[in-house]
């Protein structure tokens, strides 16, 4: 897994959903948008919106069950990935000695540095192919399974609109899931 966008210098105990907000609404960011057919996943702090995909917060219905699971799966592929970068640039524990401006570059450096060894050095590296090789955050009836090519970003619809269609995929994909689970 390789990191595809950084906000180095928020203070630690800000909300990752205060800064995405934050990072979304200011277009000097340059926010890349998910490509079509994928989403970013977020945790329930989020507010739906389109393009990303977050848990169902209560749930009644046993696709929804089945989604939260997958989700939170997936979310922990994610929280391995920052374990293994923190894990393999220990300059990262030693920051409070480096001025603010020094710990951006650093956290931007190791994340650039980590993206190219996976892409280029992966097989030399023990901790690297983690994620190729092991699948088993998905359960065997979904290794291979392709969700559809329907987008989240509908220009020109208001927020609320958006939303519904947010929910709306979420319950299409919560679905598909369900069914290819119990077709297996």
């Amino acid at each position: 897994m390789c990191f595809t966008f950084v906000v180095p210098g928020w203070e630690g105990t800000t909300k990752d959903a205060t800064i995405l907000t934050h990072v979304i609404g200011d277009p000097s960011y340059n926010f890349p948008a998910a490509f079509k057919g994928k989403y970013y996943l977020v945790n329930s702090q989020y507010p739906m919106r389109r393009g990303f995909l977050k848990p169902y917060m209560e749930y009644s219905h046993e696709y929804q069950k089945i989604f939260n699971e997958r989700h939170s799966a997936l979310h922990n592929v994610v929280k391995r990935a920052f374990r293994i970068w923190k894990e393999k640039w220990t300059v990262l524990q030693d920051m409070p000695f480096f001025s603010n401006e020094k710990q951006k570059l650093i956290i931007a450096a190791t994340m650039a540095l980590h993206n190219y060894i996976r892409r280029h050095h992966s097989q030399s590296n023990s901790n690297s192919g983690e994620f190729d090789e092991n699948v088993e955050f998905l359960t065997l009836e979904t290794q291979g399974y392709h969700v559809g090519d329907e987008s989240l970003s509908q220009p020109g619809r208001d927020d609320d609109e958006n939303n519904d269609t947010s929910m709306a995929l979420r319950d299409r994909i919560a679905h598909e899931l369900a069914t290819c689970a119990v077709s297996i």
